[in-house]
């Protein structure tokens, strides 16, 4: 057990150092390109607390996408071990999984068993942080995602209460689309 903790405590570590790196990379690259998009953030928390809009305005697409990668950094393995564990996971939480799974495989219907393969290696946290959206996203795949996760039937609240990995993720998602209305 204090070998699993201790594990998990590296891996939020180095996690949190890639995090820095991409946050460095992608303002470089939003003040160059100078996008001036007013949108709005929601807070996440991943500990079960009640998930409250912040409505922080004025940040461009790049910025919404930093801040979602520094709540996916926030996942704990436990919670992504929970998921990966279910049999027949709540609707919600593997919609969220099975549209991340799209963008992260590239497969268009990723299956359940996919997603549990996703989720069980261990840089699963590392391949969301380190996903570039400029270069590894095609306009099929954001279609798909965008029809599947955005067309008003899933909210950030519904994805609050389907599991602590998956309000995280999901802004992660929303944060990435809005990028990739740009390319």
């Amino acid at each position: 057990s204090s070998l699993f903790h201790l594990l998990d405590s590296e891996v939020h570590s180095i996690t949190l150092r890639r995090v820095v790196d991409k946050t460095s990379q992608a303002r470089r690259y939003s003040s160059k390109t100078k996008m001036n998009t007013t949108t709005t953030i929601d807070a996440i928390t991943t500990s079960g607390e009640k998930c409250d809009a912040d409505n922080e305005v004025g940040l461009t697409s790049y910025e919404r996408l930093d801040a979602a990668k520094e709540k996916v950094s926030e996942i704990r393995e436990r919670d992504i071990a929970e998921l990966r564990n279910l049999a027949r996971p709540p609707a919600n939480a593997k919609l969220i999984l099975v549209c991340t799974a799209t963008i992260l495989t590239g497969k268009t219907n990723p299956d359940w068993g996919d997603v549990r393969i996703m989720l069980s290696k261990p840089d699963f946290i590392a391949r969301v942080l380190d996903f570039d959206v400029a270069q590894a996203i095609t306009k099929q795949q954001a279609d798909h995602v965008r029809k599947k996760c955005f067309d008003g039937t899933l909210s950030y609240e519904d994805a609050c209460r389907s599991s602590k990995a998956c309000a995280p993720l999901y802004q992660w998602m929303e944060a990435l689309m809005s990028c990739a209305d740009y390319l």
